[in-house]
């Protein structure tokens, strides 16, 4: 196994041999120059993050590097679940070159469907693959804003069931919109409807399980937008 000194000289290689500078790769995965450079100068662990490792890999593929070269790099042997031989809809679309996917990270947090759960580290447990093709339909956003959490609570039944996941596009944070996003108040992650409110700076969190769980008003300034929730999936 790799340590995180030949990792940074792996990661800084790689993109050498595709004929890109620190900022024009770092342009094309939606990062900063300085967002980038932390994983050939500064990483600390001997693997690269998937959120990291999909958008580089994609990268790279266009000047002819394959993406194995750089998953050999992200999350060790068997981490990586996959959901193409299990979810019937994705084989009807047209996926392109047979054996791509896209990783999205799976992270050991839970955001509340019911009374709050509190997160204070937010670890990378895995990684789920989909067809490019159906995350396309999904959002037009890059994969490095995509992530997967567990749902915890009822007060979103019957849409979202205890222990669902839920994709989420961490770049969709304008609550002018109505839909179903992660937000971040008292303390706590919770999945929740944003709807429009009748007094201005504020927004309506909504729970689908209104007999238990009535509308709130809350300010905008108290809430947090983690991102929008694009897809769930669900245990059988």
């Amino acid at each position: 196994m790799q340590n995180a000194d030949e990792l940074r000289v792996a990661v800084k290689a790689l993109r050498e041999r595709a004929g890109f500078s620190i900022r024009g790769i770092a342009d094309l995965m939606g990062m900063s120059a300085s967002g980038y450079s932390h994983y050939e100068q500064r990483i600390k662990e001997p693997y690269l993050p998937m959120k990291f490792a999909v958008p580089f890999a994609e990268a790279l593929e266009a000047r002819g590097i394959q993406r194995d070269e750089v998953f050999a790099l992200a999350q060790p042997a068997g981490s990586v679940l996959s959901l193409e031989e299990d979810l019937p809809p994705f084989r009807d679309l047209d996926q392109g070159e047979p054996g791509k996917s896209t990783l999205v990270p799976v992270y050991d947090v839970h955001a509340s469907a019911g009374g709050g759960a509190v997160n204070h580290e937010e670890p990378e447990v895995y990684s789920l693959a989909f067809p490019p093709a159906y995350l396309k339909r999904l959002t037009s956003s890059s994969p490095g804003n995509l992530a997967i959490i567990s749902v915890k609570g009822e007060s979103m039944e019957p849409t979202l069931l205890d222990d669902d996941i839920v994709l989420l596009d961490a770049s969709k944070t304008n609550l002018s919109y109505d839909g179903l996003f992660v937000l971040r108040f008292d303390d706590a992650l919770h999945v929740k409807r944003v709807g429009r409110a009748p007094k201005k700076g504020h927004v309506t969190i909504i729970s689908d399980n209104k007999d238990l769980y009535p509308p709130m008003l809350m300010s905008s300034d108290e809430i947090e937008a983690v991102g929008k929730v694009l897809w769930y999936g669900r245990k059988v």
